[in-house]
């Protein structure tokens, strides 16, 4: 099967390639998440179905009592990736995204949920350096 593969470029000539699939809620998310430096692999993030490969862990915090529902180790929604600054880039991963997600048009739907974001640290290789962290400060 094709792939249309998307790219995040980091600077420095790497790259975070990946492919969007069907979140199975209406949206959706990043699988098959790769750390590529000039079109050379560098290392395998998330398998076929957007979990991690090597999960750093989370540190506890706040977010966690935050949760509507149960905890994946997985990229069930949006990402974002800070640029490669010394050897490093802040990986950003959407745990759950706010109650308005799931409303239709007219609002019905909507759940009464927070966005809650995590954070964590990746070398230039591909390994995590940080557990993932609500706040950026406690990387």
């Amino acid at each position: 099967m094709a792939r249309n593969y998307l790219k995040k470029d980091l600077g420095e000539g790497y790259y975070l390639q990946y492919w969007e699939k069907s979140n199975g809620i209406g949206g959706y998310h990043p699988v098959g998440m790769n750390l590529y430096k000039e079109d050379v692999l560098i290392n395998e993030i998330t398998d076929k179905w957007g979990y991690f490969l090597e999960f750093p862990g989370t540190l506890p915090g706040s977010w966690k009592s935050k949760l509507a529902g149960g905890f994946e180790e997985a990229m069930n929604f949006v990402f974002s990736a800070g640029k490669m600054e010394e050897g490093r880039f802040r990986l950003g991963w959407m745990v759950q995204p706010d109650g308005r997600y799931y409303a239709d048009e007219d609002g019905f739907g909507e759940e009464p949920d927070e966005e809650i974001w995590l954070y964590a640290y990746v070398s230039k290789e591909g390994r995590f350096l940080t557990d993932f962290a609500e706040n950026v400060e406690e990387l």
